[in-house]
Protein backbone atom coordinates (compact mmCIF):
# COMPACT_ATOMS: atom_id res chain seq x y z
CA UNK A 1 0.00 0.00 0.00
CA UNK A 2 1.47 3.37 -0.96
CA UNK A 3 1.74 6.40 1.35
CA UNK A 4 -1.34 8.15 -0.08
CA UNK A 5 -3.55 5.10 0.49
CA UNK A 6 -2.21 4.75 4.02
CA UNK A 7 -3.01 8.39 4.74
CA UNK A 8 -6.52 8.01 3.30
CA UNK A 9 -7.11 5.00 5.52
CA UNK A 10 -5.93 6.95 8.53
CA UNK A 11 -8.13 9.94 7.75
CA UNK A 12 -11.15 7.69 7.44
CA UNK A 13 -10.71 6.74 11.12
CA UNK A 14 -10.26 10.32 12.35
CA UNK A 15 -13.53 10.34 14.32
CA UNK A 16 -12.70 7.21 16.29
CA UNK A 17 -12.06 7.37 20.03
CA UNK A 18 -8.62 5.99 20.80
CA UNK A 19 -7.49 5.11 24.32
CA UNK A 20 -4.53 2.84 23.77
CA UNK A 21 -1.46 1.68 25.64
CA UNK A 22 -0.63 -0.89 23.01
CA UNK A 23 0.07 -0.45 19.30
CA UNK A 24 -2.84 -1.09 16.94
CA UNK A 25 -3.24 -1.21 13.21
CA UNK A 26 -5.20 1.84 12.19
CA UNK A 27 -8.24 -0.16 11.11
CA UNK A 28 -8.40 -2.03 14.42
CA UNK A 29 -8.46 0.56 17.19
CA UNK A 30 -11.99 1.86 16.79
CA UNK A 31 -13.63 -0.48 19.30
CA UNK A 32 -10.63 -1.11 21.54
CA UNK A 33 -10.17 0.53 24.95
CA UNK A 34 -6.94 -0.76 26.54
CA UNK A 35 -5.15 0.96 29.49
CA UNK A 36 -3.83 4.51 29.24
CA UNK A 37 -0.10 5.15 28.77
CA UNK A 38 1.90 4.81 32.01
CA UNK A 39 4.87 6.82 30.76
CA UNK A 40 3.39 10.24 30.03
CA UNK A 41 0.14 12.11 30.56
CA UNK A 42 -0.83 13.97 27.39
CA UNK A 43 -3.83 14.93 25.31
CA UNK A 44 -2.84 13.26 22.06
CA UNK A 45 -1.63 10.04 20.50
CA UNK A 46 1.01 9.67 17.84
CA UNK A 47 1.16 7.89 14.50
CA UNK A 48 4.31 5.85 14.00
CA UNK A 49 5.88 6.44 10.61
CA UNK A 50 7.74 3.13 10.75
CA UNK A 51 4.72 0.82 10.91
CA UNK A 52 1.72 3.18 10.54
CA UNK A 53 0.24 2.41 13.96
CA UNK A 54 -1.40 4.65 16.54
CA UNK A 55 0.36 4.60 19.91
CA UNK A 56 0.27 6.55 23.16
CA UNK A 57 3.99 7.32 23.07
CA UNK A 58 7.23 6.09 21.53
CA UNK A 59 7.98 3.98 24.63
CA UNK A 60 4.61 2.20 24.37
CA UNK A 61 5.52 1.43 20.77
CA UNK A 62 8.99 0.10 21.56
CA UNK A 63 7.71 -2.12 24.38
CA UNK A 64 5.50 -4.21 22.06
CA UNK A 65 7.23 -3.98 18.68
CA UNK A 66 10.42 -5.61 17.39
CA UNK A 67 11.83 -2.24 16.28
CA UNK A 68 12.26 1.23 17.74
CA UNK A 69 10.30 4.30 16.72
CA UNK A 70 12.15 7.42 15.61
CA UNK A 71 10.37 9.97 17.80
CA UNK A 72 12.07 12.82 15.97
CA UNK A 73 10.32 11.76 12.76
CA UNK A 74 6.71 11.96 14.00
CA UNK A 75 4.62 13.75 11.38
CA UNK A 76 1.05 13.21 12.63
CA UNK A 77 -0.76 13.09 15.95
CA UNK A 78 -4.40 12.48 16.92
CA UNK A 79 -6.26 14.63 19.44
CA UNK A 80 -7.73 12.61 22.32
CA UNK A 81 -10.68 14.99 22.59
CA UNK A 82 -11.96 15.37 19.03
CA UNK A 83 -9.96 12.76 17.08
CA UNK A 84 -8.53 15.29 14.60
CA UNK A 85 -5.40 14.15 12.79
CA UNK A 86 -2.86 16.94 12.55
CA UNK A 87 0.79 17.90 12.63
CA UNK A 88 2.55 17.88 16.03
CA UNK A 89 1.90 21.06 18.04
CA UNK A 90 1.13 22.31 21.54
CA UNK A 91 -2.66 22.55 21.07
CA UNK A 92 -5.32 20.94 18.87
CA UNK A 93 -6.02 22.92 15.73
CA UNK A 94 -9.71 21.95 15.89
CA UNK A 95 -10.86 21.97 19.55
CA UNK A 96 -7.86 23.87 20.98
CA UNK A 97 -7.14 21.26 23.65
CA UNK A 98 -3.67 21.82 25.09
CA UNK A 99 -1.87 18.49 24.71
CA UNK A 100 0.67 19.14 27.45
CA UNK A 101 1.92 21.77 29.86
CA UNK A 102 5.38 20.84 28.62
CA UNK A 103 5.93 20.45 24.90
CA UNK A 104 9.17 19.95 22.97
CA UNK A 105 8.76 20.25 19.22
CA UNK A 106 12.23 18.77 18.65
CA UNK A 107 11.63 15.57 20.61
CA UNK A 108 7.86 15.44 20.00
CA UNK A 109 7.36 15.14 23.75
CA UNK A 110 4.24 16.21 25.69
CA UNK A 111 3.77 15.99 29.46
CA UNK A 112 0.83 17.12 31.62
CA UNK A 113 1.59 15.22 34.81
CA UNK A 114 2.39 17.12 38.01
CA UNK A 115 5.17 17.85 38.85
CA UNK A 116 6.93 16.08 35.97
CA UNK A 117 6.13 18.76 33.40
CA UNK A 118 8.17 21.27 35.44
CA UNK A 119 11.16 18.89 35.66
CA UNK A 120 11.90 18.49 31.95
CA UNK A 121 14.15 20.58 29.75
CA UNK A 122 15.65 20.15 26.31
CA UNK A 123 19.44 20.09 25.94
CA UNK A 124 20.47 21.10 22.43
CA UNK A 125 23.91 19.53 22.80
CA UNK A 126 22.52 16.21 24.04
CA UNK A 127 19.80 16.45 21.39
CA UNK A 128 17.11 15.13 23.74
CA UNK A 129 14.97 16.22 26.70
CA UNK A 130 16.29 15.64 30.19
CA UNK A 131 14.27 15.00 33.37
CA UNK A 132 15.51 16.24 36.74
CA UNK A 133 14.30 15.71 40.35
CA UNK A 134 11.22 17.76 41.42
CA UNK A 135 13.24 20.15 43.60
CA UNK A 136 15.63 21.06 40.77
CA UNK A 137 15.45 22.67 37.34
CA UNK A 138 17.58 23.14 34.23
CA UNK A 139 19.66 25.84 35.97
CA UNK A 140 21.05 23.14 38.27
CA UNK A 141 22.58 21.33 35.29
CA UNK A 142 25.12 22.07 32.59
CA UNK A 143 26.43 20.21 29.53
CA UNK A 144 30.02 18.96 29.79
CA UNK A 145 31.40 19.06 26.26
CA UNK A 146 34.16 16.54 27.00
CA UNK A 147 31.83 13.98 28.65
CA UNK A 148 29.14 14.90 26.07
CA UNK A 149 26.30 14.77 28.58
CA UNK A 150 24.38 16.89 31.08
CA UNK A 151 25.73 16.90 34.63
CA UNK A 152 24.78 18.53 37.92
CA UNK A 153 26.37 21.92 38.46
CA UNK A 154 28.05 20.54 41.61
CA UNK A 155 30.18 18.32 39.36
CA UNK A 156 31.38 21.15 37.13
CA UNK A 157 34.88 21.31 38.61
CA UNK A 158 34.70 18.09 40.55
CA UNK A 159 34.69 15.15 38.14
CA UNK A 160 36.96 13.25 35.79
CA UNK A 161 36.07 13.95 32.18
CA UNK A 162 35.67 10.87 30.01
CA UNK A 163 34.69 11.20 26.37
CA UNK A 164 31.08 10.13 25.78
CA UNK A 165 30.78 9.05 29.42
CA UNK A 166 27.11 8.07 29.26
CA UNK A 167 27.18 6.51 25.80
CA UNK A 168 27.53 3.05 27.31
CA UNK A 169 25.25 0.27 28.48
CA UNK A 170 24.62 -0.39 32.16
CA UNK A 171 26.66 -3.51 32.95
CA UNK A 172 23.80 -4.99 35.00
CA UNK A 173 20.60 -4.41 33.00
CA UNK A 174 22.42 -3.80 29.67
CA UNK A 175 20.16 -0.81 28.90
CA UNK A 176 21.78 2.17 27.19
CA UNK A 177 22.36 4.86 29.80
CA UNK A 178 22.41 8.01 27.64
CA UNK A 179 18.80 7.64 26.44
CA UNK A 180 17.52 5.86 29.55
CA UNK A 181 14.63 7.30 31.57
CA UNK A 182 16.18 5.81 34.74
CA UNK A 183 18.58 7.83 36.87
CA UNK A 184 22.25 6.90 36.72
CA UNK A 185 25.44 7.83 38.55
CA UNK A 186 29.17 7.56 37.98
CA UNK A 187 31.11 5.66 40.64
CA UNK A 188 34.51 6.64 42.03
CA UNK A 189 36.06 4.22 39.55
CA UNK A 190 34.41 6.23 36.71
CA UNK A 191 32.07 3.43 35.66
CA UNK A 192 28.42 4.49 35.20
CA UNK A 193 25.42 2.41 36.29
CA UNK A 194 21.73 2.98 36.93
CA UNK A 195 21.07 3.95 40.53
CA UNK A 196 18.39 1.25 40.81
CA UNK A 197 20.92 -1.34 39.65
CA UNK A 198 23.42 -0.18 42.28
CA UNK A 199 20.75 -0.43 44.99
CA UNK A 200 20.00 -3.96 43.81
CA UNK A 201 23.66 -4.91 44.26
CA UNK A 202 23.86 -3.35 47.72
CA UNK A 203 20.69 -5.15 48.86
CA UNK A 204 22.40 -8.42 47.92
CA UNK A 205 25.54 -7.59 49.87
CA UNK A 206 27.64 -6.57 46.87
CA UNK A 207 29.70 -3.44 47.50
CA UNK A 208 32.10 -3.57 44.56
CA UNK A 209 31.75 -2.35 40.97
CA UNK A 210 30.79 -5.27 38.69
CA UNK A 211 33.38 -4.16 36.12
CA UNK A 212 36.53 -3.37 38.08
CA UNK A 213 35.70 -4.62 41.63
CA UNK A 214 36.54 -1.27 43.22
CA UNK A 215 34.37 -0.36 46.23
CA UNK A 216 31.18 1.50 45.26
CA UNK A 217 30.55 2.99 48.72
CA UNK A 218 31.45 6.56 49.58
CA UNK A 219 33.86 7.26 52.43
CA UNK A 220 31.27 7.48 55.22
CA UNK A 221 29.31 4.38 54.21
CA UNK A 222 32.54 2.45 53.65
CA UNK A 223 33.68 3.27 57.19
CA UNK A 224 30.33 2.09 58.56
CA UNK A 225 30.52 -1.10 56.49
CA UNK A 226 34.06 -1.85 57.69
CA UNK A 227 33.06 -1.13 61.31
CA UNK A 228 30.11 -3.53 61.08
CA UNK A 229 32.34 -6.32 59.80
CA UNK A 230 34.94 -5.52 62.46
CA UNK A 231 32.27 -6.15 65.09
CA UNK A 232 31.35 -9.47 63.47
CA UNK A 233 34.95 -10.54 63.04
CA UNK A 234 36.12 -13.19 65.52
CA UNK A 235 39.66 -14.18 64.52
CA UNK A 236 40.01 -16.71 67.35
CA UNK A 237 37.80 -19.22 65.56
CA UNK A 238 40.33 -19.51 62.76
CA UNK A 239 43.51 -17.93 64.14
CA UNK A 240 45.66 -20.65 62.63
CA UNK A 241 44.45 -20.04 59.06
CA UNK A 242 46.34 -17.33 57.22
CA UNK A 243 45.56 -16.33 53.64
CA UNK A 244 47.44 -14.18 51.16
CA UNK A 245 45.01 -11.70 49.66
CA UNK A 246 45.07 -8.84 47.19
CA UNK A 247 42.89 -5.78 47.66
CA UNK A 248 40.58 -4.64 44.86
CA UNK A 249 40.81 -1.06 46.16
CA UNK A 250 44.50 -0.40 46.87
CA UNK A 251 45.89 -3.34 44.81
CA UNK A 252 48.26 -4.28 47.65
CA UNK A 253 48.94 -7.84 48.81
CA UNK A 254 48.93 -8.88 52.47
CA UNK A 255 48.74 -11.94 54.71
CA UNK A 256 45.60 -11.88 56.82
CA UNK A 257 43.62 -14.19 59.09
CA UNK A 258 40.83 -16.02 57.29
CA UNK A 259 37.26 -15.38 58.38
CA UNK A 260 34.04 -16.53 56.68
CA UNK A 261 32.45 -13.07 57.06
CA UNK A 262 35.25 -11.50 55.04
CA UNK A 263 38.97 -10.80 55.14
CA UNK A 264 40.36 -7.35 55.83
CA UNK A 265 43.09 -5.80 53.71
CA UNK A 266 46.26 -5.38 55.76
CA UNK A 267 47.04 -2.13 53.95
CA UNK A 268 43.88 0.02 53.55
CA UNK A 269 41.58 -1.88 55.94
CA UNK A 270 38.75 -2.50 53.48
CA UNK A 271 36.87 -5.79 53.23
CA UNK A 272 37.24 -5.99 49.46
CA UNK A 273 39.92 -8.60 48.82
CA UNK A 274 40.42 -11.86 46.97
CA UNK A 275 42.81 -14.72 47.71
CA UNK A 276 45.91 -15.15 45.57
Amino acid sequence: MNDNNQRDRLLSESNATIDSHECFELNEFENTLPPICSHYERGCKIVSMCCNKVVECHICHDEVEDHEMNRFNIKEIICNECGTIQKPSLSCEECHLQFGKYYCKKCNLWENKEPEHKCIFHCNKCGICRKVPPNEDKNDYYHCDECNCCMHIKCKNNHTCIKNKLHVNCCLCLEEIFNSRKASTTLHCNHTLHIDCIHSLLKNGKISCPLCRKTMLDKINLELYNLELDLLHRPKISEQIVKEVKCNDCSEKSNVLFHPFGMKCGNCGNYNVFTV
